[in-house]
């Protein structure tokens, strides 16, 4: 043990957006945020996610359960994690591909990309959440057989992003969104029933009822921030969009 002294961890409360939870968090690590930008450096998507698996876990006390979380809740915490341990600007570069004509007119013909790069500076506070206050978490069918939906866990979203993407991931992924099945007289939820049953359930379904599953999805929140840039060089505008996590993290 060492005989020197440890700084305490300020601890400070992060309001998720989509579940409404509040989550007490502290400042990720020297040592943490190491391993992250090796991770990142070196392009491994598995070990980003692993690290920031272990940062967001070590960052919460353990105390939230994170892959039960919905993905932007999560993308949203880490976000604000990140705010309150290396500061709340998120510096990013952009290079413009705008077709000009070449400076040396001689050696090149036609067109040629701009390729001139772009600086540019997110405020972390600026960042928020697409919400659709009109999405309907229960659907009823026929015969007062329904559902009620959950948007993705990041737990499964964590794994299922990293598998081929085939017909089969697709429907689990969706099926994930199915948090239980209900009639006039029950409710079955996630550990009443297995994967197969809920296969052999949708399978079942007609495609006008699989259509509001799958519009349920198309609405689904996202971690979302909308910035209008222009070359210092061509004068070439244009409104860049980040999406998820690792538009942020690029």
């Amino acid at each position: 043990m060492s005989v020197l002294p440890m700084i305490k961890a300020p601890k400070f409360t992060v309001s998720l957006p989509v579940s409404g939870q509040d989550v007490k968090a502290r400042p990720f690590l020297i040592r943490e945020q190491k391993i992250l930008l090796q991770a990142i450096e070196i392009g491994d998507k598995d070990q980003v996610v692993l690290a920031l698996d272990d940062i967001m876990k070590e960052c919460t006390f353990n105390e939230v359960d994170i892959d039960m979380l919905p993905v932007p809740d999560v993308e949203f915490l880490m976000l604000h994690i990140r705010s309150k341990s290396v500061g709340d600007a998120i510096k990013l570069s952009y290079t413009c591909n705008n077709p000009v004509e070449p400076e040396d007119k001689e050696e090149e013909n036609g067109l040629i990309p701009c390729h001139t790069n772009i600086p540019v500076v997110i405020q972390i506070e600026d960042v928020k959440i697409d919400i659709d206050k009109k999405r309907e978490k229960k659907i009823i069918f026929d015969d007062g057989i329904g559902l009620q939906l959950r948007d993705i866990p990041y737990g499964v979203y964590k794994v299922l992003s990293q598998e081929p993407k085939n017909v089969e991931n697709t429907m689990k992924m969706r099926n994930s969104c199915i948090e239980s099945v209900f009639d006039n007289d029950s409710v079955w939820t996630t550990d009443q029933y297995s994967e197969e049953d809920l296969n052999e359930f949708v399978d079942n379904l007609y495609t006008n009822d699989y259509e509001k599953i799958e519009a349920f999805i198309r609405t689904m929140p996202i971690l979302k921030h909308s910035i209008d840039i222009e070359c210092p060089k061509c004068g070439h505008k244009e409104k860049i969009t980040l999406r998820g996590l690792d538009d942020f993290l690029a």
